[in-house]
């Protein structure tokens, strides 16, 4: 094979590259409480118009939910339906936990040893509280989509590789019983940022008890 051939296939490559590179975006969201304030714990995902979704892969190792230093870490968690889902804990305490709502619901004991990972099949919401510890309390929130992401301190959201292409943007918020809020999104390779808005406030959460207060079980 000459020079110029090899060079030509190189450029071709690339062209390919840049084109594969073109055909998927990143969905940049600020969302925002009723204030105007940068809002928190928002689960924000992509449902596409017209088009399959990708086929489910379960991740390599299942998402953990921690129980550590009396919390449960991370209050929102988000995960794609069929997904399994690990309650690690790391306390020295036993937690008995127990699952509401419509996506899963379970219940277990657990110490130092973790149970088997609870596999959530459906889309929707589950609480998850802790009976010994009232103040624990978490959110799993299943979707039927691939991408999504959970709003941090800030309101930011970046949710990237979503293929070019016509969009529902969903929001949902735990601390509010409305429906998702719905917009419509055409991603593209340049994508603007999508500004969130929720009509409420966010509630303020039980907080465990002092290190004074709190004498364990």
């Amino acid at each position: 094979m000459t020079r110029l051939n090899m060079r030509a296939l190189a450029v071709l490559a690339g062209a390919l590259l840049l084109s594969g590179a073109a055909q998927a975006g990143a969905i940049v969201a600020k969302v925002l409480d009723r204030a105007g304030k940068p809002m928190s714990d928002a689960v924000i995902y992509a449902v596409p118009i017209g088009a399959p979704l990708p086929a489910f892969a379960a991740p390599a190792q299942p998402v953990q939910v921690l129980q550590e230093d009396m919390e449960f870490k991370p209050y929102v968690t988000v995960v794609r339906t069929g997904t399994p889902v690990a309650f690690v804990n790391k306390d020295p305490h036993e937690h008995h936990i127990k699952s509401f709502g419509p996506a899963k619901e379970f219940e277990f004991k657990i110490s130092t040893s973790s149970p088997p990972p609870i596999v959530f099949d459906r889309a929707g919401n589950s609480v998850v509280v802790c009976y010994l510890h009232g103040w624990m309390r978490a959110h799993i929130h299943t979707v039927d989509t691939p991408w999504f992401a959970v709003s941090g301190a800030d309101g930011l959201v970046r949710i990237a590789n979503v293929p070019n292409g016509d969009y529902e943007l969903r929001a949902w918020h735990p601390d509010t019983l409305a429906p998702p809020l719905v917009m419509k999104l055409k991603v593209s390779d340049v994508t603007p940022l999508q500004e969130v808005k929720f009509d409420h406030l966010p509630r303020k959460r039980r907080s465990k008890p002092s290190q004074s207060g709190y004498q364990g079980e």
